[in-house]
């Protein structure tokens, strides 16, 4: 039995919002119960990797979105594995994911002058810069 819970943070667009083409934005991410996305040192290893129940909704999930909004180390975190798993997916899920996750367009959130995205289809984002 899955012990994943189904909450997502929408954050809905106004009509008037909508009228200007701004998008709905959905949250989702993985934490602990007591609000941790990581285990010491950086842990992932309390995320349950083979869950049908969780493989299922994430592709009903990505199913539904038209991009992919990533700080830049998630992103170069996620653009080790991804790319690659389409071909060689670690689980049975990975496999049913990695083409739908491959293939939406990635937002990648950076102050990096000019960092490296290798997992395409991807941009950069970068805040304004406030006067000196």
């Amino acid at each position: 039995m899955s012990s994943f819970a189904r909450t997502v943070c929408t954050i809905e667009a106004t009509p008037l919002e909508r009228s200007l083409g701004v998008r709905t934005i959905l949250l989702q991410m993985m934490v602990t119960l007591d609000g941790y996305a990581a285990g010491p040192d950086g842990a992932l290893d309390w995320i349950e990797v083979d869950d049908p129940e969780l493989d299922a909704y994430l592709a009903e999930l990505l199913g539904a979105v038209d991009a992919q909004i990533f700080g830049h180390a998630s992103y170069a975190l996620l653009a080790q594995y991804w790319p690659g798993a389409q071909q060689d997916p670690a689980t049975p899920g990975d496999a049913l994911l990695a083409p739908l996750v491959n293939a939406l367009p990635k937002i990648v959130l950076s102050t990096e002058p000019d960092p490296d995205l290798p997992w395409q289809p991807a941009r950069r984002i970068s805040p304004p810069r406030s006067p000196s």
